[in-house]
């Protein structure tokens, strides 16, 4: 369960990120 907590926290990292660089930062 912990690695499989940890495994989904990096995703919704990675998605964070990616909406992140989507994002103009102008």
């Amino acid at each position: 369960m912990g690695v499989r907590s940890r495994t989904v926290s990096q995703y919704h990292r990675s998605e964070l990120i990616n909406l992140l660089a989507m994002v103009p930062l102008d």
